[in-house]
């Protein structure tokens, strides 16, 4: 097996990763279309029903195109078969992994702040208004910075495997 299979192996198991996070949206999603908010307040269907349906899409289309995606992320120069691996390319997969998982942890964290921040616009008039304070805002950002860090990990994964081997010879 090359490395690109292992990697379609990790997108796989990412695929089911999202879909297990577009049903556990997809109770919010119930309540929204019965009550019409959330707790008693009005939020959008449409964005509601976004948090469902675009994990369920990621989710379709990383467990149909495993090879494809991994091809995208791994360069041809070094998708060789694995039995005599070189340490580059192992560490470039495990890089990928890792870039992969905080970028799915960064996705839902995303999406919660989109519902959240979604939510606070229409509860002004409400008994009990979502306020953005200082705390929120600043996990928002922290959020924001996640995902910029961790796309960059997955982006460019091969590079800091080569860093970091330079930091051991």
């Amino acid at each position: 097996m090359k490395a690109s299979h292992y990697l379609a192996v990790a997108v796989r198991v990412f695929a089911l990763f999202s879909l297990l996070y577009a049903f556990k949206q997809s109770s919010i999603l119930i309540e929204v279309f019965s009550t019409g908010g959330i707790n008693g307040m009005d939020i959008s269907t449409v964005f509601v029903a976004s948090t469902v349906v675009c994990p369920l899409v990621i989710a379709v289309v990383l467990w149909v195109y495993p090879c494809t995606v991994a091809n995208i992320l791994l360069k041809p120069e070094i998708d060789h078969p694995i039995e005599p691996m070189r340490a580059k390319e192992l560490l470039t997969v495990f890089i990928l992994g890792i870039g992969s998982l905080s970028l799915y942890n960064a996705v839902i964290d995303s999406v919660y702040w989109a519902t959240w921040w979604q939510m606070s616009l229409n509860s002004q008039y409400s008994a009990a208004p979502l306020i953005l304070d200082v705390n929120t805002k600043s996990s928002m950002a922290a959020t924001a910075l996640e995902l910029i860090v961790a796309a960059i990990i997955v982006f460019k994964a091969r590079t800091l495997a080569s860093k970091i081997l330079r930091l051991a010879t």
